[in-house]
């Protein structure tokens, strides 16, 4: 009999633990209220800020780059442009998303140092 009792006991405690667990992870899956999902065709593109070369387009796609704060933009580059050494106050992501660019890293340009980033690439 004390052994029924027990797995009773066992049963409603993992029960319970499996509730706890379930709700928490509701919790960390809710989307936002400010979650964005945005289509390839709906991104709007306009020229892209100087130091960019002419032709360039680029795309805010959430967040202001011009303020503090996370950001996120998408720019097409003209193919063989070079981008000189440069620094931002804020981190920065670049995923190649078509194509292929040469990227390094340091105070100057070194063309010989920089890595061949290709489609999907992350830096």
């Amino acid at each position: 009999m004390k052994m029924k009792a027990i797995q009773k006991i066992a049963a409603l405690m993992l029960l319970s633990i499996f509730s706890v667990v379930a709700q928490i992870q509701a919790q960390v899956m809710k989307m936002p209220a400010d979650h964005i999902m945005i289509m390839p065709n709906d991104i709007k593109w306009g020229p892209a800020p100087p130091g960019l070369p002419p032709g360039s387009k680029a795309a805010v796609i959430e967040g202001n780059p011009s303020v503090a704060g996370l950001f996120t933009i998408r720019a097409k580059i003209p193919a063989n442009y070079k981008i000189m050494p440069h620094w931002h106050p804020a981190d920065e992501h670049i995923t190649v998303i078509k194509g292929s660019c040469y990227m390094g890293i340091g105070d100057k340009f070194n063309e010989k140092e920089a890595k061949k980033m290709t489609t999907g690439g992350l830096q």
